[in-house]
């Protein structure tokens, strides 16, 4: 039915917000809800989130997986800093595929302000470096675009506005499906996924310290040089496959791209 996204700085209360939205919902509507958080233990965690090289792939393609598969609830909170504009505009196309009223809920505190909650929060606290990272890369919603229309802004220190949330949550007109908006299939059916990723992990178990994975005619990368055991590969790959069992990929180089790189984010380097 409808889709709330929030969306500003680390440290700025998105958290608290997501949760706060649920609880009344919960207890205000017979709809039901859930969060979908980008902390997800699955991905990386704290600074690591916005530092890690693909780590905002990485993260776009969990949100946007766990948004497509979870049509059978009500109402979809997706806890995100949401910076980038074109993550924005494509759960906006996701929305529109799935026929879903897309709500934007702006944390609007700003870089002095969230540098000083983050130093209040119980750790794990982020970097004031990883504040102000996020914050000159920030791309500010603009009700302008057609994505961030319905846009609800929140300033530090001001009651949230329940009413008007759920009064778009229920009024808003849903967000039609186009030709230009739909989101299309590309993957070509026959990858191999599951064999792809077992090379790859039969690769490194073999030659922990190589420092590359090669397999020819997929991919021939950099790989830091590791020792991790089979089990420990084979449960990645598994949360992997889980992860991306709905994402779109349109070669075999690709997907054995995208799964080196969740590779690097979960095992740790010698």
């Amino acid at each position: 039915m409808a889709l709330v996204l929030l969306c500003g700085l680390p440290s700025s209360g998105k958290s608290t917000t997501a949760n706060k939205i649920e609880d009344f919902f919960k207890n205000n509507t017979n709809l039901h809800t859930k969060v979908i958080s980008e902390n997800d233990k699955t991905l990386a965690q704290g600074d690591e989130l916005f530092t890690l090289p693909h780590s905002e792939m990485l993260t776009r393609t969990y949100l946007k997986n766990s948004i497509s598969q979870s049509n059978q609830f009500g109402l979809i909170i997706v806890d995100s800093a949401s910076y980038i504009k074109s993550l924005r505009y494509e759960i906006y196309c996701l929305c529109k595929s799935q026929k879903k009223k897309l709500i934007l809920v702006y944390m609007s505190a700003d870089l002095e302000i969230c540098l000083t909650l983050n130093e209040k929060r119980s750790p794990p606290k982020y970097q004031p470096d990883t504040i102000r990272e996020v914050c000159s890369r920030f791309e500010f919603p603009n009700p302008d675009e057609i994505w961030d229309r319905n846009i609800v802004v929140i300033e530090h220190g001001q009651d949230l506005p329940f009413d008007k949330i759920k009064s778009l949550a229920f009024s808003c007109k849903i967000v039609k499906p186009n030709k230009s908006t739909v989101i299309t299939p590309t993957i070509i059916k026959s990858v191999p996924g599951d064999n792809i990723t077992q090379q790859i992990i039969e690769f490194i178990n073999k030659n922990p310290s190589c420092g590359r994975v090669t397999i020819p005619d997929i991919i021939d990368v950099e790989f830091p040089k590791t020792n991790p055991t089979l089990h420990s590969l084979q449960t990645i790959r598994r949360r992997f496959l889980d992860l991306n069992r709905h994402t779109d990929f349109t070669t075999v180089s690709n997907y054995a791209k995208m799964f080196i790189d969740y590779l690097i984010h979960n095992i740790d380097p010698i």
